[in-house]
């Protein structure tokens, strides 16, 4: 094609490969550009990601925040922040962090030899069906993950006073 165009219009078959070295340039340049770019985003998401990890979480003030969703009729809402404060009371119970990214039934797993396990289930079911499911989130939901978050919240309080004892 070159030759061809070459021996009809020499001019314009220099600018024609002039623009495609010019676009394979910039080409590779943007992919070179796009792969330092999503390494720099994944370093810095790294870091927010510890220093997330490294922030204490309170969960009495996630109890607060749940109750606060409760006022608003944000039943969900604070159904997912009594589950947090459920789960962040058992990382101080075990003195460890949970693994990031772990998901609600692999929490639920995890103690499913333990007499948290019903109450853990109970706030795992209305998050799949109510959260992630299409079922509305009633305060009868909210109310029921409130008493599991209470009860995980008194064997919590019950294992640490043995422990001090």
């Amino acid at each position: 094609a070159f030759e061809w165009l070459y021996r009809m219009y020499p001019a314009l078959a220099w600018l024609l490969i002039s623009a495609l070295v010019i676009t394979v340039v910039l080409l590779i340049s943007h992919i070179i550009w796009t792969v330092v770019m999503a390494v720099r985003h994944g370093r810095r998401r790294l870091s927010l990601d510890d220093e997330l990890a490294m922030r204490k979480i309170d969960p009495a003030e996630l109890a607060e925040q749940a109750e606060q969703a409760r006022r608003e009729e944000d039943y969900i809402l604070g159904v997912r922040l009594l589950f947090r404060a459920s789960l962040t009371l058992l990382e101080e119970r075990e003195g460890r962090r949970f693994r990031p990214g772990a998901t609600n039934r692999e929490h639920l797993l995890r103690y499913r030899q333990t007499p948290i396990y019903d109450w853990l289930a109970r706030f795992v079911w209305v998050i799949d069906s109510k959260w992630y499911g299409s079922e509305a989130c009633l305060p009868a939901d909210f109310a029921a993950c409130h008493e599991a978050y209470e009860k995980i919240a008194s064997l919590n309080a019950e294992r640490a006073d043995a422990q001090h004892a």
